[in-house]
């Protein structure tokens, strides 16, 4: 009777857990195929104008099996908020071999790149109103996110100066601006002439590379101004991977939603 009762316990225990962690894993139209887009839906999305978060490398952030190296535990994560709290969160996965072509705006002298522009238009324009009919998305328009780190990271700085009308706060983690001079360049020309409020949240571990904090702190300075606003944070002893970015990522969702 008593393993009947705690298997009962069980599985109405999983059950809600199943219900507040829906993830939905779609496909959507993509050059001459289709891209893996994985899709966190709180329990209550349809109720409520709910914050939106976008990011890169969707393989990595909900499944240990799919992942590079180990998963950002991104659904536990939002899922431990309150249910007030819990954004929806759209994972776009990476092309593979196309990865580093379509997460890097600028070119590099050795390894090539610089074809994020048609990639990111695609998720604007495609993917975009795409999750918001087919899931009837009531999205909060003033809390809008995107995300990524290393590459990913370069292509959400990029993202944010593109369409700073429809990405409030950008999540910068263990950014590869070492990629080209021309990151710094677009910024300081966003800087200069945009008047559109945004957050950027910049972090990394400091065990990733000789330049990633210098550099990091480069743009984190650059792109201070009157309505931009700018967090930066260092985890010492953090190196380049999926558990570092993991550990940053509660201190980002709680930046980005004002939860502090």
């Amino acid at each position: 009777m008593k393993k009947t009762f705690l298997f009962l316990v069980f599985i109405t225990l999983s059950s809600q857990i199943l219900l507040a962690q829906k993830i939905v894993i779609d496909s959507v139209a993509y050059q001459d195929g289709y891209r893996t887009i994985r899709v966190f839906l709180p329990q209550d999305y349809q109720n409520r104008a709910t914050p939106l978060l976008y990011m890169l490398d969707g393989q990595n952030l909900f499944d240990e099996k799919t992942s590079y190296a180990g998963e950002w535990m991104v659904d536990e994560i939002v899922n431990s908020f309150p249910l007030k709290d819990q954004a929806i969160v759209i994972g776009i996965d990476h092309g593979n071999d196309l990865r580093m072509d379509e997460l890097t705006p600028y070119k590099n002298e050795k390894y090539g790149g610089g074809n994020a522009m048609p990639f990111l238009e695609w998720i604007m324009n495609t993917v975009q109103p795409y999750v918001y009919k087919k899931y009837n998305l009531k999205v909060k328009e003033q809390q809008i996110a995107i995300a990524g780190s290393s590459l990913g990271g370069l292509f959400a700085h990029y993202a944010g100066i593109k369409h700073p009308e429809y990405f409030s706060t950008v999540g910068v983690f263990s950014p590869s601006f070492w990629w080209s001079d021309d990151a710094y360049k677009i910024a300081t020309d966003f800087v200069e002439t945009s008047d559109i409020e945004q957050h950027y949240i910049f972090q990394c571990g400091d065990s990733e590379s000789d330049d990633m904090v210098p550099d990091m702190k480069r743009m984190h300075d650059l792109m201070l101004s009157d309505h931009i606003k700018v967090s930066y944070s260092v985890i010492e002893g953090a190196n380049h991977s999926e558990k570092t970015w993991q550990a940053l990522f509660p201190a980002f969702y709680a930046s980005w939603l004002e939860l502090f």
